[in-house]
């Protein structure tokens, strides 16, 4: 596997294109308290695009801490909460698509790729940080498959 892993500098002004023709596959995206605010409430406007939804609490010396996941088509959001406030949002990809995903929610959600560009360009304070690497071993429809599979799901 030839990876090599990225800062979030690098990733400043890049296109779709500039992802594709370099491999970079986002793992994870990290969000500030009013980008997972943002993000939650956006998910709670469109809950059809929510697949499943799940929770998990614990109580640990700094608080009460819980996480809500919710599960789209491409990636799963877990808002994480510290004694009941917003305390960031962490996004992760979804590799095994559903089979039984309508149209609309695959038209409407959003792939990691195109959430990280929309995000980049009207919240760019609100990343906390991105985990993502250069994995040139893919080809093009394997990458597209991991990072924009939208684009195979139409074709079909």
């Amino acid at each position: 596997m030839a990876n090599r892993f990225i800062h979030d500098k690098e990733l400043i002004g890049l296109t779709f294109n500039d992802f594709f023709r370099q491999k970079i596959v986002i793992s994870r995206i990290s969000l500030l308290r009013d980008g997972g605010v943002f993000l939650d409430q956006w998910l709670s406007q469109n809950q059809h695009l929510v697949l499943s939804t799940s929770t998990s609490r614990s109580k640990s010396k700094w608080g009460r801490e819980s996480s809500l996941f919710r599960n789209t088509a491409f990636f799963c959001a877990e808002s994480q909460r510290s004694d009941g406030t917003p305390d960031g949002c962490l996004i992760t990809p979804i590799y095994k698509i559903s089979d039984s995903l309508t149209a609309e929610q695959i038209n409407q959600t959003p792939t990691l790729i195109e959430l990280y560009l929309g995000i980049v360009k009207k919240y760019p304070k609100q990343i906390h940080h991105i985990l993502c690497h250069i994995q040139d071993d893919l080809d093009d429809r394997a990458y597209l498959e991991w990072m924009h599979p939208k684009s195979l799901l139409k074709n079909k």
